[in-house]
């Protein structure tokens, strides 16, 4: 091969690469926001910048991430907005120790089903470690097993723990039909990235009374 020619392929590849760059799609915009849900479960968390977050402290603390269409979807059906609920637990609540997840002596979360629903389970539930930024847990994506086939979904349960508190939910992450006919329309991966940016904010400490202040007693 002559010099020449192998400075033209080289030339060509280079142009390639950079047009191949230039073509890629752009990363979807994101956001840092805060959910407060009252003492011990007050979290900072990435979301997409097209979310939109609440969080209130009244009875037990509760927030939520909805996103309007999140796979940008063309079409004349309505499309349900993506919705992920928060409620504050104890970390020693059933609900996060007896939930659809059950941890294993060696630390890592495995889906847990009732005894008397293995056969009926089996093959339809599968587990994901959650390793947040200072938090760690479960979640648990599960396929209905009954009813009318077109309308079974598959819905992702959670729970993130931080030392005495944890967030749990549970949110849907789409029909099983369209998940067969398309990959993509699983939210699954989708929710797990949010939930794996939950950080929680240590609660102020209160200020001492100064040495003006009189102390109540």
């Amino acid at each position: 091969m002559s010099k020449r020619w192998m400075l033209a392929v080289c030339a060509a590849l280079a142009v390639g690469a950079v047009q191949a760059d230039v073509n890629r799609p752009a990363a979807p915009s994101i956001k840092a926001v805060q959910i407060d849900m009252g003492p011990g479960c007050r979290i900072r968390l990435v979301v997409p910048a097209a979310a939109r977050v609440s969080g209130s402290p009244e009875r037990g603390g509760s927030g939520s991430v909805t996103v309007e269409n999140p796979l940008g979807l063309v079409t004349k059906r309505y499309v349900a907005p993506f919705w992920l609920p928060f409620i504050c637990h104890d970390a020693d609540s059933k609900v996060v120790t007896d939930g659809w997840g059950k941890r294993l002596s060696n630390g890592e979360w495995v889906a847990s089903v009732p005894e008397a629903d293995e056969v009926l389970f089996k093959g339809a539930t599968r587990a994901h470690q959650v390793h947040a930024v200072n938090a760690s847990g479960w979640a648990v994506a599960v396929d209905d097993v009954i009813g009318e086939e077109r309308y079974r979904s598959r819905k992702l349960y959670y729970c993130v723990i931080h030392t005495v508190k944890a967030v749990c939910g549970h949110s849907e992450m789409g029909l099983l039909a369209e998940i067969r006919r398309n990959p993509r329309h699983d939210l699954t991966t989708y929710a797990l990235k949010i939930l794996r940016s939950i950080e929680f904010i240590e609660d102020a400490v209160p200020a001492a009374p100064s040495a003006s202040q009189p102390v109540m007693r």
